[in-house]
């Protein structure tokens, strides 16, 4: 993307080329959103997972904290519990 904006950063002072783009962002953000919401949908959920989302959304609202990081916090986290759950299954039988 960074590439593609110094190639045509000059294209962008023209106003029908800045709208375009414009409404490519909005189109964008768009699919992304729906593709998160089927994602959740087919996704089986539990309180866990759903807090986790909630609070990785809350945390990319209310600071500047790059959304990199909070997947891969998030990711670190679904990976330790999922392990610490098979640990505590296998401790029963």
């Amino acid at each position: 993307m960074t590439t593609l904006y110094k190639f045509l950063g000059g294209f962008l002072e023209i106003p029908a080329v800045s709208h375009a783009f414009s409404g490519v962002k909005i189109a964008v953000s768009l699919l992304i959103i729906n593709a998160a919401i089927k994602m959740t949908v087919k996704m089986y959920s539990n309180i866990l997972q759903v807090m986790i989302i909630i609070l990785a959304l809350i945390v990319m609202i209310l600071s500047n904290v790059s959304s990199a990081l909070l997947m891969a916090v998030s990711a670190a986290t679904g990976i330790f519990i999922f392990v610490g759950g098979k640990r505590e299954e296998n401790d029963l039988r």
